[in-house]
């Protein structure tokens, strides 16, 4: 077993039966140019692992056991993975009216208020984990996901994270989250800062 904690913070990768588990985030999104570079820089090139672009599928452990988690409306309409409770408030919450009073919600609190707090524990945290690999009580709404609230109230949340802000990103060679590639490691994605550290140690 493999699990070096403190060495990447919230970056933890664990093989063990032949398996590999990531408690943070699984893939890197290769959306600049300096993400290849730095990989370069670190000797990682020969370990870096491309995802298989037909692995759509995600799961969640609930009940002692990992269940897919639904990619359409029917989907989730039959899904085991929530309760009958927990699909209403989410149907419910699709047309919640928008906040107007300018205070600024966590993504947690947005979630709890639009939702429930079980959809916040069976999804939405797991949908943050992968992104940002933090907690949804201490992330910001609208800097992690500044669209989340249309004008009428609809929800946009997806795994995306926020925009860059770039008026012209393909001068810089950077592309757009929903085109670019993931990629990991053939030890989990902590091989990353372990390298680091270790570069870092020589210097």
């Amino acid at each position: 077993m493999r699990l070096a904690r403190g060495q990447g913070g919230v970056i933890q990768s664990l093989r063990r039966d032949g398996f590999l588990a990531e408690f943070g985030p699984n893939t890197i999104l290769e959306t600049s140019p300096k993400i290849a570079q730095l990989v370069r820089d670190a000797g990682l090139e020969s370990r870096k692992l491309a995802t298989d672009p037909q692995a759509e599928a995600r799961y969640v452990v609930r009940y002692g056991r990992p269940i897919e988690m639904p990619g359409s409306p029917l989907g989730f309409l039959t899904t085991k993975l929530f309760t009958f409770g927990a699909k209403l408030a989410v149907f419910a919450g699709t047309v919640h009216p928008r906040r107007r009073d300018g205070v600024e919600e966590s993504i947690g609190q947005f979630v709890v208020r639009r939702f429930n707090r079980e959809f916040l524990d069976q999804a939405i945290d797991a949908l943050v984990a992968g992104i940002y690999a933090g907690d949804p009580h201490k992330l910001s709404l609208p800097h992690a996901f500044p669209k989340s609230e249309g004008a009428g109230g609809q929800l946009w949340l997806d795994d995306q994270g926020p925009d860059t802000g770039r008026a012209h990103p393909e001068k810089s060679g950077e592309v757009a989250k929903d085109r670019a590639g993931k990629f990991s490691f053939d030890d989990g994605l902590q091989v990353l800062p372990d390298t680091l550290r270790h570069c870092w140690v020589r210097r």
